[in-house]
C-alpha cells in the first residue's frame, strides 16, 4: 500500500543535512506523514533590470515559495511530484524569483506541503528571508 506523499525531505545536501522546519501529522489510516525543509537558502541578488523597485533572488531547496509584500502575497509552486512508498525526495536548486513595483521590505518565505491521496495534509514553514 503506497501513499502518495509519505515522506519527503528537501536538501541539496547529504544525509547530514541542516533541518529547517519540519512538521507531522497522522492519516485517516494511522499512518505518520513528515514534511521536512531542510539546507534551505535564499539568495538576494541586484535586480538585473536595475530599478529600485525591484527585488530578484534565487532560491534552493524548496518545494513551494510565497512571496509578497504586505497584502500581495502570492504562492507559486515551484516543484510538484507523486511519492509514494515510505519515503521520497524531491530537490530544487537555482530557482529565479523577482517582484516589482516594492515599495519597502521585500519577504521570503519557503515551505513544504503535502497532500494525500484522502487529503489529509501536512504543512511546514522555513524561517523568513528579507530584502
Amino acid at each position: 500500500m503506497g501513499y502518495p506523499a509519505v515522506g519527503l525531505a528537501l536538501g541539496a545536501g547529504s544525509a547530514a543535512a541542516v533541518i529547517d522546519s519540519s512538521s507531522i501529522v497522522l492519516d485517516g489510516e494511522n499512518r505518520t506523514v513528515e514534511a521536512i525543509q531542510s539546507d534551505t537558502r535564499i539568495d538576494f541578488v541586484a535586480p538585473l533590470d536595475g530599478n529600485p523597485l525591484t527585488r530578484e533572488w534565487f532560491h534552493s531547496a524548496g518545494i513551494e515559495l510565497a512571496a509578497g509584500f504586505g497584502p500581495g502575497v502570492q504562492e507559486v509552486e515551484v516543484v510538484g511530484g507523486e511519492i509514494a512508498g515510505a519515503e521520497g525526495v524531491l530537490r530544487l536548486s537555482g530557482f529565479h524569483g523577482t517582484v516589482t513595483g516594492v515599495l519597502g521590505q521585500t519577504n521570503v518565505r519557503p515551505f513544504v506541503r503535502i497532500v494525500g491521496s484522502s487529503g489529509d495534509t501536512v504543512v511546514t514553514y522555513g524561517k523568513t528571508f528579507s530584502i
